[in-house]
């Protein structure tokens, strides 16, 4: 924002107060609510997703946020904590059906949610009472589960020791490290994923990659040499680089986990439709590591074993059979298509179920599924088979719609939900905003970190330019909360003693002093603009605001060091 104003220049006239708070502040909530309602308008047209997403804060609450996914995006209704009430079945069935109400029940296609049992048991009692919504648990939860199960075998248990004698030994020794950094087309080892079962195997992965970089780092002079490579751990190090087993084992258990790992990047996107790809990725996954084994069932069946308990017990429903069925670029690859009967059972279980909500005939739809089946009429020419693969699902029933014009409207509806219960990509907590709260409500909070910001960016516009070196002049910053009564923003001055405020780019957060040691109360710590560290490392230079005495103390470069890499909020 301060980036935009300043491409202006001279002449900007800055907001006043009043229009900070009223006239800017009420064309903001028009915007928003112009935007929610160009959503309604494709939820009725091709339906849409609700995803249920619980988690704990770090104030130990229990919060459920409710999202509403249609192609256009996701949108945020509402949040809800349940940290007083006994989340049981017939408490969740009942949020649930405040949220389906005001969506309506006739535009939800797909109910995603935790896979506790308690959620179970409300997705299963609201299924039954709108026959036209599918509950589903969270599919990247599920596929993340199965990479847990997996990470527990004993032989893989025995790889994560082995990778990780070799990471800690390379980080814990710069001069190794350095070496390695040396490579030609050298990346880091080290890499996080969603999840830290992911990350064990991303590991795993990245090891086997850097299988010569690391050979030929232990075998070079300047490293033989050295005196780390005489110690017992350097002599471990050494064995377990050089050891070929280990890496064939690690190159083999990466090869069984990416079709997982791709399957949890896909599900976690909410740039694009998910459902479709679901059971063609558990049926895949299963069919590539027996071929992976070469159909060696004694090698292939603890894996196998995981995943299809994890698919019968949680992934098993019939609208992930019918999008696979109704996606042109499964459909119509005959040599990978799965002819498992329980496909067209899910297809016509689907057709059952949704027809009428969808105010169609089931005659109709199946009448229009033969030409669809067996490449009829529009389905016949060889411009289907060319684009099947190259066009989204959606476009392509938009596109060769005119023989089954009832079917088309069908399988959008179907093939434009999502998966996973989460808008925001990811199963950490990353995504949630920790917002704890002593003297003031939650509400409150996140409304003095947006006025702070606000009042930021207006102290900003002053920025002087020296040596291409931007220093942003800081000369007041002012927190408010808002009177929902009153409607209108009120300055807060006492009740901050024991709030930080933590300002950043494109992350913002409060924090309780006592809980946060080396952190002073009542204070704001902004982030400044850029700055080197020794030279050559970038750094992150900032200031604190003390809202008691009103004054400004820099981060200096040096500071920033101890924080290397940067929290999320000065990114």
């Amino acid at each position: 924002m301060a980036d935009a104003i300043a491409a202006i220049g001279p002449g900007y006239k800055i907001p006043t107060y009043h229009n900070l708070r009223v006239n800017l502040l009420r064309d903001a909530k028009k915007e928003v609510q112009l935007l929610v309602d160009s959503y309604k308008k494709t939820w009725e047209d091709v339906r849409c997703t609700l995803m249920v997403d619980g988690w704990i804060d770090n104030s130990h609450r229990s919060l459920i946020n409710f999202l509403v996914y249609c192609p256009k995006g996701v949108c945020f209704v509402k949040s809800v904590d349940a940290s007083n009430v006994v989340k049981d079945a017939a408490t969740l069935f009942g949020l649930f059906e405040e949220i389906v109400l005001w969506v309506g029940p006739n535009n939800i296609v797909h109910l995603v949610t935790d896979n506790g049992a308690n959620y179970k048991t409300a997705g299963r009692m609201l299924s039954e009472k709108y026959s036209s919504i599918t509950w589903s648990p969270c599919a990247a939860h599920c596929i993340n589960l199965m990479l847990k199960d997996m990470a527990e075998m004993s032989h893989i248990v025995n790889l994560s020791t082995h990778a990780s004698e070799v990471t800690k030994f390379v980080y814990n020794h710069s001069f190794v490290l350095a070496l390695l950094r040396k490579k030609q087309g050298m990346t880091e080892i080290i890499s996080l994923g969603a999840t830290c079962f992911a990350t064990t195997f991303i590991a795993l992965s990245s090891l086997h990659q850097h299988k010569h970089d690391l050979q030929s780092t232990v075998t070079d002079r300047t490293f033989v040499e050295c005196r780390y490579a005489k110690t017992n751990k350097g002599k471990a190090f050494i064995s377990i680089v050089l050891d070929n087993q280990f890496s064939d084992d690690i190159g083999i258990v990466s090869k069984v986990v990416s079709p997982l790992m791709h399957m949890v990047r896909i599900l976690d996107s909410d740039e694009r439709s998910s459902i479709e790809y679901v059971y063609d990725g558990m049926y895949k996954t299963r069919m590539g590591i027996k071929k992976l084994f070469k159909n060696k069932k004694i090698l292939y069946k603890p894996y196998t074993t995981i995943i299809k308990m994890r698919w019968d017990r949680m992934l098993r429903r019939d609208l992930h059979a019918a999008a696979y069925y109704l996606n042109p670029t499964f459909k119509y690859d005959e040599d990978t298509f799965s002819k498992k009967p329980e496909v067209m059972y899910g297809f016509l279980d689907t057709i059952d179920n949704k027809a009428s909500a969808f105010k169609m005939s089931k005659t109709t739809l199946l009448e229009e599924s033969r030409l669809y089946r067996d490449r009829l009429e529009s389905f016949s020419r060889e411009l289907v088979f060319q684009t099947c693969k190259t066009t989204r699902p959606d476009e392509w029933w938009r596109t060769f719609r005119f023989s089954t014009p009832n079917l088309q409207k069908f399988a959008i509806k179907i093939l434009s939900q999502t998966s996973a219960s989460s808008g925001y990509g990811g199963e950490s907590d990353d995504h949630h905003s920790y917002y704890d709260s002593t003297d003031v409500s939650e509400d409150d909070v996140a409304m003095l970190i947006m006025m702070t910001i606000i009042h930021q960016v207006v102290s900003e516009l002053s920025i002087l330019i020296e040596d291409g070196v931007m220093d942003r002049l800081i000369e007041d910053h002012l927190v408010y909360k808002l009177d929902e009564e009153m409607c209108e923003w009120v300055e807060v001055e006492d009740g901050l003693e024991d709030r930080v405020f933590f300002l950043g780019d494109d992350c913002s957060f409060s924090l309780s002093a006592k809980e946060f040691s080396g952190c002073k109360g009542k204070s704001i710590y902004f982030k400044h603009g850029p700055s080197r560290i020794d030279g050559f490392l970038p750094g992150i230079d900032g200031g604190i605001f003390d809202l008691k005495d009103r004054t400004v103390r820099h981060l200096f470069a040096e500071c920033s060091k101890i924080f290397w890499p940067p929290p999320s909020w000065v990114k």
